[in-house]
């Protein structure tokens, strides 16, 4: 399990990079309304992704033990993806990319949109094939094809930015690097070639996947919209330079999907057998295991992060987006909630029907409170909207389904006390930085970063969270995975 959380974290980690690298080159290429229209190009597909792709990239797992034949697998969630995609841009192209440009006030996106179907295409598709090849034990292959794939889509786009500034140029060249991307990861399976004898045999498999995933996907779906209405909102309620400062603020760092993408995907189906064996033992094991593994990055990262939000944003963005550090502050408050896949564990349990209400709720509760709050304390407060309703409703709602299905109570499910060790050890060495400064001198942000990690552990150290074998040069072991 270990080989496969390291293969996977590389893996997000060069493509969360990757991606968060793309923000910063454009933020600092293209002026503030290029910059805005970028980001809301890709808005709609975001929010609408759950329901494009059905949330086929986490039910594949679920029917990976379930079917004989597993090109035929992946075939059935290739096709069911093409079909939605095709529809979509149908839609678009109707009259839908009007509506859309008027909503987020910016009437430069229907110059665009023309391409937004096929980019959701190989973008789902590219998901699905990640989850499949690590069904399939070939992660490293992945690795390599998408490594590659990001480095020309880095190289390419800092080219056109720097050169060309030509937003439609770039849109069309991210398009194209994922088309490619795809094209690669295909010709590694034998999905290209048709597997079904019998169309009535596709039929019964699309039909089965297809009412499996749709609740998945509408519960996502209603999820996601509750996560972007501030976006929405934003877009809706002021300019696009304005949106452009709210974005630049209102993300999670890529240390939250690299950690928890990396050990969810490479736990989530160790995790499924578990369940659906009814060996609620090990799932529960494993379940806290992955809470702590999880908790012992992002834990850090929060308290760091939290401490020095204005140096964080004016390193990456420049002072142009100065204005963004609030907003990112707020946002990090997600963060250490993220040491859970609660969805993740849901369909492992296979409570996936009950995402529905649970995001309906989210969804009603972040919309009245987002509106309320912005009454009282405008753009921001749009933002204290969302994450009070994910931290007071959708973390308790998820920690109560998830206790009873493992059929434990909440405090039998979460290791507070380790938990409580680990954030505390990364405000201490967080401290432990800001008082070097303050008695010393003034340190840059990379300089308070390796402060901040040398203390933090050695406090780990000290806790038995890490242990250290002085016969071998290197070798760190964690804990917390034994």
């Amino acid at each position: 399990m270990r080989k496969d959380v390291i293969l996977l974290f590389v893996f997000n980690l060069v493509n969360s990079s990757t991606q968060f690298a793309l923000v910063l080159i454009l933020s600092r290429f293209l002026d503030q309304e290029d910059y805005a229209t970028y980001r809301q190009f890709f808005l709609p597909f975001e929010v609408l992704a759950p329901l494009l792709g059905l949330g086929l990239s986490n039910t594949i797992f679920y029917f990976f033990p379930r079917f004989e034949n597993k090109i035929k697998l992946l075939q059935t969630c290739l096709s069911i993806v093409l079909v939605i995609s095709i529809i979509f841009q149908l839609i678009i192209s109707l009259g839908a990319d009007y509506h859309i440009a008027t909503l987020l006030k910016n009437d430069s996106l229907i110059n665009y949109f023309y391409i937004l179907g096929l980019f959701s295409f190989f973008s789902l598709s590219n998901t699905v094939m990640y989850s499949y090849f690590i069904l399939i034990k070939k992660t490293k292959t992945s690795l390599v094809i998408n490594f590659i794939g990001n480095i020309i889509l880095l190289l390419g786009m800092l080219f056109l930015a720097m050169y060309y500034s030509s937003l439609e140029f770039i849109l069309i060249f991210r398009t194209v690097v994922f088309a490619i991307i795809f094209i690669l990861m295909l010709l590694q399976t034998k999905a290209y070639i048709f597997q079904y004898k019998n169309w009535g045999n596709f039929k019964i498999d699309l039909n089965k996947i297809f009412m499996y995933s749709y609740p998945v996907g509408l519960s996502l779906l209603v999820g996601v919209i509750s996560y972007k209405i501030d976006k929405i909102l934003v877009s809706n309620f002021t300019s696009p330079e304005d949106y452009a400062i709210y974005i630049n603020g209102a993300f999670e760092v890529p240390l939250i999907s690299i950690v928890t993408s990396s050990i969810a995907g490479a736990t989530f189906g160790v995790m499924t057998q578990y369940c659906k064996d009814k060996n609620y033992t090990l799932a529960l094991s494993l379940f806290k295991k992955i809470t702590i593994t999880s908790a012992l990055v992002l834990f850090p990262s929060f308290a760091f992060l939290f401490w020095y939000s204005k140096d964080v944003i004016l390193l990456l963005f420049g002072e142009t987006y100065e204005a963004s550090h609030y907003i990112f502050k707020v946002y990090l408050f997600l963060l250490p909630i993220r040491i859970i896949q609660y969805g993740n564990v849901l369909i492992a349990l296979d409570k996936a029907s009950i995402l529905l209400k649970r995001s309906l709720i989210e969804l009603i509760l972040s919309l009245v409170l987002s509106l309320l709050f912005y009454q009282l304390a405008g753009i921001n407060g749009i933002a204290y909207g969302l994450i009070i309703s994910v931290l007071f409703w959708t973390v308790p709602f998820n920690l109560s389904v998830i206790s009873k299905g493992f059929g434990v109570s909440i405090l039998e499910l979460i290791p507070y006390k380790k938990l409580s060790v680990i954030i505390l050890s990364a405000f201490i060495g967080t401290i432990v930085s800001e008082l070097i400064q303050i008695i010393s001198i003034e340190l840059n942000i990379f300089f308070d970063i390796v402060i901040t990690s040398i203390v933090y552990g050695l406090l780990l150290i000290l806790f038995k969270y890490i242990t250290y074998d002085p016969n071998v040069k290197i070798k760190i072991r964690l804990s917390c995975l034994d």
